[in-house]
């Protein structure tokens, strides 16, 4: 437990809160990368549908773009372009059937937001 943990637990149990067990069970974790180079995956955009968003060098967008060699997906992202550059940065894909789905999400979305409005 770190100092602050530690501080943390006595200041809840100050407070009459039960801080819970002091020492939590070692979580494991990855080994560390050996070769320390970037990790590079290919993409395409095959079709520019919209941009949602865009700023000076950031822009949310919706594209259907194919990972490696795989199938073609509806993709909600952003990307930050500069000098000549493309970085992708959160973003969220979508099969055909969760696409289609996202859809009807929408469309009731409006029709709510429509009656509300």
């Amino acid at each position: 437990m770190t100092k602050s943990e530690r501080k943390l637990a006595k200041a809840l149990a100050a407070c009459g809160i039960d801080p819970g067990p002091e020492e939590e069970e070692p979580q494991e974790r990855p080994a560390p990368r050996k070769d320390k180079k970037p990790r590079t995956f290919s993409y395409k955009i095959t079709e520019h549908i919209a941009v949602l968003m865009q700023g000076k060098a950031i822009s949310k967008e919706v594209n259907v773009v194919q990972y490696a060699d795989g199938k073609p997906r509806l993709d909600i992202r952003c990307w930050k372009r500069k000098d000549g550059e493309e970085q992708l940065l959160k973003g969220v894909t979508f099969t055909d059937e969760e696409a289609l789905l996202l859809e009807e999400a929408v469309h009731k979305y409006n029709q709510r937001t429509k009656r509300q409005g």
